[in-house]
């Protein structure tokens, strides 16, 4: 990223065809310490990613209206999506298009905004989805931590005991509570734990409970057929079921 974007605590492209909501929102946003990009639809906002691109740059969010001429936010999120599977995309929808929302998330949109938008509503949604980035590219760094076999890092009693404890849990197949201050290593435990059972070949999934909204979590969780309820337009595997013969970290 460039110096000038490090200066901000992150760039978002904002895609909206009505240029006072894009107004709005960058207003919005800067004022809340952000840079900002904006773009009038989807089709535009895939030439400043290309173009920003060939600067070295890339969003760190991108916030985008649902309806929009020529690429609307779906069809955006779907070519963002082949390029850039872990930018966070944000969904702006109208009162009678939540159903199409709600399928945007499952498509892997973090979360939607319903206009009218608030500003406060605004800032906390984007905050979240940059804490839930932040938070996959540290459990990233953990499960590569884990695989170059570095230890718990502490030499104080109860790291040691915890570390003697570590395999004698992982032989068990038993649910395992995990409690402790805010990054204390909570995740990297819970990755120790993984390592040393049998499951360590299998999937690790992380769940961040906390930034899923509670109308979507047993979604998550346990997944849906098409059909199952509105907005269900194909079948998709919960997270319980891609975590079959390994581990599942349910955080927050």
């Amino acid at each position: 990223m460039s110096e000038r974007a490090a200066k901000h605590k992150g760039v978002i492209l904002v895609v909206d065809d009505d240029p006072d909501i894009r107004l709005s929102l960058e207003m919005t946003l800067r004022y809340a310490g952000y840079e900002i990009w904006t773009a009038k639809d989807g089709s535009d906002a895939l030439a400043r990613i290309e173009a920003q691109a060939r600067e070295g740059e890339a969003p760190d969010l991108i916030l985008s209206d649902l309806k929009m001429p020529r690429l609307d936010g779906l069809g955006l999120l779907d070519a963002v999506r082949r390029q850039h599977e872990q930018l966070p995309f944000v969904m702006i929808s109208g009162h009678g298009d939540i159903a199409t929302a709600v399928e945007a998330m499952q498509r892997g949109a973090q979360n939607f905004l319903e206009k009218p938008l608030s500003e406060e509503r605004v800032r906390v949604t984007v905050r979240s989805a940059l804490r839930e980035r932040d938070l996959a590219r540290e459990n990233l760094r953990l499960k590569q931590k884990l695989s170059a076999a570095q230890p718990l890092v502490g030499n104080s009693p109860a790291m040691q005991r915890l570390a003697r404890e570590l395999p004698r849990i992982a032989a068990s197949d038993a649910s395992v509570l995990i409690t402790g201050e805010s990054g204390t290593g909570k995740e990297l435990v819970a990755l120790g734990i993984h390592a040393n059972s049998t499951r360590a070949s299998k999937s690790f999934v992380t769940v961040n409970c906390a930034g899923l909204p509670e109308t979507l979590l047993e979604s998550e969780l346990f997944g849906h057929m098409k059909g199952s309820f509105t907005g269900a337009y194909r079948d998709k595997p919960g997270m319980l079921e891609k975590a079959h013969d390994g581990s599942i970290f349910l955080d927050e």
